[in-house]
């Protein structure tokens, strides 16, 4: 039986997490360097986490006891890198810590990819109410341009300077 090539890599565990968070096929394969294709065959082995909430509980200290297992490896592969002057690999071992904070700071929620919209009511906001004050108190005197003012911004044309 043929085994997958996926599994046999260092990084596999970086790549099932990748996947299980729902990226694309095509985008873990271009990140991964590997054939799409095969992230697509290794995408059908991988387990899946389960709906039980005890189980949830211990395959989450799992999965954080395997990223602080692999943070270690980092460690020691970036502290071996700067002991042998090899500015590459601490390079390298430096982006792998990166993914790894980020890895886990998404398990434990500390990371929130939701986008938040916030709703600006420009149209009451105190410094708009003052400035809006002073140009029509600045047109007093022009009738039509405050009036065109009035009709630009949409504003109350009962406004009195």
């Amino acid at each position: 039986m043929k085994t997958c090539s996926t599994c046999q890599r260092v990084d596999v565990e970086a790549i099932n997490a990748d996947l299980l968070m729902g990226k694309s096929l095509g985008d873990v394969a271009a990140k991964y360097g590997v054939a799409k294709s095969n992230i697509a065959r290794h995408a059908k082995h991988i387990e899946r986490p389960s709906t039980d909430p005890d189980t949830f509980i211990a395959e989450a200290r799992s999965a954080l006891m395997k990223i602080l297992q692999v943070e270690g490896r980092v460690n020691a592969l970036y502290a071996l890198a700067m002991g042998s002057n090899d500015p590459k690999l601490a390079l390298d071992a430096l982006k792998e810590h990166r993914q790894v904070i980020s890895l886990s700071a998404k398990l434990s929620g500390e990371l929130n990819q939701q986008t938040v919209h916030q709703h600006l009511h420009v149209t009451a906001a105190p410094e708009w109410l003052s400035l809006r004050a002073l140009m029509m108190d600045a047109l007093m005197p022009y009738p039509d341009a405050r009036a065109a003012l009035v009709a630009a911004i949409g504003g109350d044309t009962s406004v009195q300077g």
